[in-house]
């Protein structure tokens, strides 16, 4: 598995007073952009079974905790949880283009369901707006082997949440 990621610079200029002296300045900083997460099978002889593209995009401070995504194994069954914007939910076959205009104000946290065929299945499991803050994928916990814990950020001062996910493996 893997994930495209870009360094997007973003240069700010400002200026900087010493008594009567001023100076402009500039600083430069990197956002990221996290698009489209790849998924291969490959069998034990070193072919390829399936690979399949999951279309995304997000864009993130470089300070942010709340990009990539995180990977789970339940039974036969591969997850993935990952941020998202909430207009590319649609998005599951190959050649669709993921939207760019990420904004936490129009983001979600996606799971998607990989199963040992490499069949997709993808939901929206809550938004921004139903949480009232970000959800903190490089702060998550694995509980145990089927529940995973993700803090929610940029809430009201004080206030900590967290959304919990549970993974059932699939009946064999």
């Amino acid at each position: 598995m893997g994930e495209r990621l870009t360094y997007i610079p973003m240069t700010t200029t400002y200026k900087q007073s010493y008594g009567n002296v001023t100076n402009t300045r500039s600083r430069t900083d990197y956002a990221r952009d996290f698009k489209d997460i790849v998924v291969t099978s490959i069998a034990p002889g070193g072919e390829t079974e399936w690979s399949v593209r999951i279309p995304k995009f997000q864009r993130a401070p470089y300070t942010s905790f709340e990009a990539s995504f995180v990977p789970v194994l339940c039974g036969n069954d591969f997850y993935m949880v990952y941020n998202d914007n909430l207009s590319n939910l649609k998005l599951v076959e190959e050649g669709s283009f993921a939207s760019l205009d990420y904004t936490e104000a129009n983001s979600g946290l996606f799971i998607v369901k990989i199963d040992a065929d490499g069949n997709v299945e993808k939901d929206l499991l809550s938004s921004y707006k139903d949480v009232g803050g970000s959800f903190c994928l490089q702060g998550s916990v694995m509980l145990n082997n089927n529940k995973l814990l993700i803090p929610v950020t940029k809430m009201l001062k004080g206030t900590v949440k967290y959304a919990e996910v549970d993974f059932k493996p699939s009946k064999q």
